[in-house]
């Protein structure tokens, strides 16, 4: 993983919709500190690619990271690249324990409950089970528990549909 230098983690290159500049321990502040390396890598290597810093939103959603950017790059091949940058970040955030950094899965609490990833020690001290989200799915629709909660939103290829539609606002 690409590291940021102690000059770029204290230098404010970040902002939320145009605001005030922000240094990246305030981005990082938006998740959970087992993110935190995930997230130094996601932007440094969009800083190299020519990101302004330009931020919509830094969240956890659906138990994965979402990273809402203005994308100002203007060479379209470069902004494709750093698209794909940001999509790879997401889909690894799936398997990143949000807490700690550790290995990870989704994990439901209950029938429609909150979504997040966590290590096995994490999800035992916050009472989530320890199957994944999916193997808890599959065993309760082989019980005929009649569970209708779905995949909770397709992962990244319905967000680049979105994307691509012109409505990737964040939710």
């Amino acid at each position: 993983m690409l590291k940021l230098s102690d000059w770029q983690k204290n230098e404010k290159l970040f902002s939320f919709w145009g605001g005030e500049k922000l240094p990246f321990a305030d981005v990082a502040s938006c998740v959970g500190p087992g993110w935190s390396a995930l997230l130094e890598d996601l932007c440094n290597k969009l800083l190299r690619l020519g990101w302004d810093g330009g931020l919509s939103q830094v969240k956890e959603k659906f138990g994965s990271l979402r990273f809402y950017w203005n994308n100002n790059i203007t060479d379209p091949t470069i902004a494709a690249i750093a698209e794909d940058v940001v999509c790879e970040a997401e889909n690894q955030s799936w398997q990143i324990c949000e807490n700690c950094g550790d290995m990870g899965k989704i994990r439901r609490k209950g029938p429609g409950g909150w979504m997040a990833c966590r290590c096995i020690k994490c999800a035992k001290q916050e009472g989530y089970p320890l199957e994944s989200w999916e193997e808890n799915y599959v065993e309760q629709n082989q019980k005929g528990a009649g569970s209708t909660d779905g995949p909770p939103d397709g992962g990244a290829e319905s967000r680049d549909v979105e994307r691509e539609a012109g409505s990737g606002e964040p939710s």
